[in-house]
């Protein structure tokens, strides 16, 4: 059949005799026969460029229809690479068809595909005839939004519409790059809370935890309270957590804290006011050391704040990291020694004791230190460490104040 006349076949023509070789047998088409001709424009054939594809696929999804019906799925070539092609543009047709889309947005098959899921609960349930090549791409995405693979869908444990939402308005595809979010083990929130809290400190509490995450070091919080016998009484828990998906989570999960959505950094409400502060921020882009002076300032003078942070700023020269370790206290005025424990602290191999001088006042400051592999469950090796600071001293930075906390002990 000459070129011509190929071009003069209506697209659903096309599509059937481009389909006759995996309908019959799935051999390889060949670049001379009318298959050949039909699905792929080749280079030898009339100057034509490798690679294009000849058949108009913007097609009625009544012609895709009758190519479902028409085609011998089972007996066709399943690896065959037009096979593939065939059915993963069938799939990207009906699911244009079923999917809420921006309009003016330039989305990916991938994209599209996912966007025509049906919500269903906490599933997003994947309509009949959907048509993968490769499914490891597809969980990969629903893997960085914690979702699991169940019977013919995806489970998460909030509603799946935020992260429909997030993929139509092309927002992240990874909440943990965007929002560093690895959560923390119940053994290392419970050191935390062991290094932190006061047994012998006689009145009622208040306690805060700035990056809640998914609770893992309420959790802790509520273990520690339930289990040690102290003068200690926990009077409330405060949580403020930024990222939609874990905010969502915390609401489902607990009926008795005070549950903050919002950016920690934009958190302006009280100064020195928390007994205990516990968390574990983002670090990327020297966030955990804005975080760590965020928190202390909203701790009250006689209060901890322990943040879990990384290492890097021990040793980086950067001026955000020079600034933070001569706040803290740790500059080039320490002893040789001191430096030495910093150098094998950097590396998670040591513990820094220190002071931080305010004033008259003396803070104690304590670096402990974890080797790598800490976080590794919630996907990262990263070598961190705790920094912790016994306030003495208020905060003197105008912002509101929800009761005066001046007094020192």
């Amino acid at each position: 059949m000459a070129w011509d006349e190929i071009e003069s076949l209506k697209p659903i023509d096309l599509w059937h005799h481009g389909s006759l070789e995996m309908i019959h047998g799935g051999n390889y088409p060949d670049k001379t026969s009318f298959c050949g001709r039909c699905w792929q424009k080749f280079k030898s054939f009339d100057g034509l460029p490798v690679g294009e594809r000849v058949v108009d696929f913007d097609l009625f999804l009544e012609d895709f229809e009758e190519t479902i019906t028409n085609l011998n799925h089972y007996g066709s070539d399943k690896k065959h690479p037009d096979y593939i092609f065939l059915m993963e543009k069938i799939a990207l047709a009906k699911s244009r068809g079923n999917a809420t889309l921006n309009v003016g947005v330039d989305y990916t098959p991938l994209e599209i595909m996912i966007l025509s899921f049906k919500v269903n609960g906490n599933r997003l349930e994947i309509p009949q005839h959907t048509y993968f090549a490769n499914y490891t791409e597809l969980k990969k995405v629903f893997k960085n939004f914690g979702g699991k693979y169940v019977k013919n869908g995806f489970v998460f444990e909030q509603s799946p519409e935020s992260v429909l939402k997030r993929i139509r308005n092309k927002e992240t595809m990874n909440l943990k790059k965007e929002f560093q979010f690895f959560g923390t083990s119940a053994d290392l929130c419970n050191e935390l809370c062991e290094m932190t809290f006061d047994p012998m400190l006689n009145r009622s509490v208040k306690l805060l935890e700035p990056s809640a995450g998914q609770g893992a070091i309420i959790d802790a919080m509520k273990r520690w309270f339930d289990t040690k016998v102290s003068l200690l009484n926990l009077e409330s828990i405060t949580a403020i957590e930024f990222m939609e998906e874990n905010h969502a989570h915390l609401e489902k999960k607990y009926d008795d804290i005070e549950l903050i959505h919002l950016d920690f950094l934009m958190y302006d409400e009280y100064i020195n006011y928390y007994d205990y502060v516990i968390g574990n921020p983002p670090f990327s882009k020297g966030q955990d050391m804005e975080h760590f002076r965020k928190m202390y300032d909203v701790t009250r003078p006689g209060g901890t704040v322990t943040s879990i942070m990384s290492t890097s700023w021990l040793q980086n020269t950067n001026k955000k990291a020079t600034a933070f370790r001569k706040w803290l206290g740790i500059d080039d005025a320490i002893t040789w020694k001191d430096k030495t424990m910093l150098k094998e602290a950097a590396k998670g191999s040591a513990d820094y004791k220190g002071i931080r001088k305010v004033g008259n006042h003396d803070e104690e400051v304590l670096i402990k230190t974890f080797a790598a592999g800490r976080f590794k469950e919630a996907g990262t090796n990263v070598i961190t460490c705790a920094v912790q600071v016994k306030k003495k001293v208020p905060s003197g930075f105008e912002m509101k104040s929800k009761e005066p906390q001046l007094q020192l002990f």
